[in-house]
């Protein structure tokens, strides 16, 4: 087994926490603290980050549900029928009872802030503003912060 020690920048929130990481035949087993960067730690989210990646349960593809609500059956679709499913319930729900009927919530975990960013409205600045709703006519949007970086 080929064991390597990469340093990186943990994802798991915008804190930019250096990180020493383990990888073995390629995959990620450890992530702990650079010893010198200047946040000197890493949480224990960012420290279980490989838990995410590797995780049986992580959602890679679009599901859209087939069984009845609650059933836990779903069908695996392209992201194509997702994303048009959505879009079209999106509409129909802003026709139905006013766009700002509509809200968009923002986590973390998403290793990628430009994941966020990059529908944000012309002009705006930070994950709030990054509202894919806007369009629709709603000014809708809440979060949660990370819970190291919030902290500081």
């Amino acid at each position: 087994m080929a064991t390597e020690t990469m340093t990186g920048v943990c994802g798991i929130c915008p804190g930019g926490c250096g990180v020493d990481i383990t990888l073995e035949d390629g995959k990620i087993t450890g992530v702990k603290p650079t010893k010198g960067h200047p946040m000197g730690i890493v949480c224990p989210r960012g420290a279980r980050s490989h838990e995410v990646v590797y995780s049986p349960d992580r959602l890679k593809y679009p599901l859209k549900r087939k069984g009845e609500k609650g059933s836990g059956d779903f069908e695996r679709v392209s992201w194509d029928e997702a994303l048009d499913t959505i879009a079209d319930n999106l509409k129909r729900i802003a026709d139905t009872h006013g766009a700002r009927s509509i809200m968009h919530y923002i986590g973390r975990g998403n290793f990628e802030q430009s994941l966020q960013d990059m529908l944000a409205p012309e002009g705006t600045r930070g994950p709030g503003a990054s509202n894919l709703l806007f369009p629709l006519g709603s000014p809708n949007s809440a979060g949660c912060g990370s819970i190291c970086f919030v902290s500081y």
